[in-house]
């Protein structure tokens, strides 16, 4: 089984016990279906088949601003956002304007996570990591 590395993705994570209701007000794509299905700690992502969702940030006349896959990390307590490295940036900019009461944490960890694709079904190692979840386009 083959596997790519997507080296122009990054990943964002929002952690805390608002995280999906947060990111449910701001996207375009109902998230409240993600949820930790996968073993592992709170620092790994989910595993091979997990619920993910695709969706967008919009800007107030309804553009684009991110694009973005979701999903839900294995303990429970954060979502994994994987979105363009170059805008990880900016996305967690956006993310923390809006913050103001919610209960959450907003990071790029794109230096220290990488996204890969792989063909083919199963989750196969990848230098020792994961294939975490699919691509729901």
């Amino acid at each position: 089984m083959a596997a790519v590395l997507l080296f122009r993705r990054g990943l964002v994570r929002v952690t805390g016990p608002d995280a999906v209701n947060f990111l449910q007000g701001l996207v375009t794509t109902d998230l409240r279906g993600l949820s930790a299905s996968a073993s592992g700690s709170g620092s790994q992502p989910p595993g091979s088949g997990s619920p993910s969702a695709w969706g967008a940030f919009l800007n107030h006349r309804g553009r684009v601003l991110f694009e973005a896959i979701f999903a839900a990390d294995a303990a429970g307590n954060g979502v994994w956002v994987e979105t363009d490295r170059a805008a990880a940036g900016g996305l967690v900019a956006h993310l923390s304007m809006h913050r103001l009461r919610a209960k959450v944490e907003v990071a790029d960890v794109s230096g220290g996570w990488c996204a890969w694709s792989s063909a083919g079904s199963g989750a196969p190692a990848v230098d020792g990591a994961r294939v975490w979840f699919g691509d729901p386009r």
